[in-house]
């Protein structure tokens, strides 16, 4: 196998791996929309060390709570 395979496998590894990941982080974003308020800010701070802009965004959509917030949640992981 030569480098350049080599390391467009590993980008397209690290691509499916993410992408894999922020489903992930999705999901676990709309359960705690789901679940309500409380839990919903507790997974706004564990999103807090992503970024302020996207910790913002996780706080007002659950304090808009329902379908505000799964929104939210999907502007999150889709950025």
């Amino acid at each position: 196998m030569n480098s350049k395979f080599k390391l467009a496998l590993l980008v397209t590894l690290t691509f499916l791996i993410n992408d894999i990941a922020m489903a992930t982080n999705k999901e676990k974003c709309i359960e705690a929309c789901t679940a309500g308020h409380d839990k919903c800010f507790d997974a706004c701070d564990r999103l807090k060390q992503r970024g302020t802009e996207i910790y913002d965004v996780c706080m007002t959509s659950c304090s808009q709570g329902g379908l505000a917030c799964h929104d939210g949640c999907a502007k999150v992981f889709t950025d």
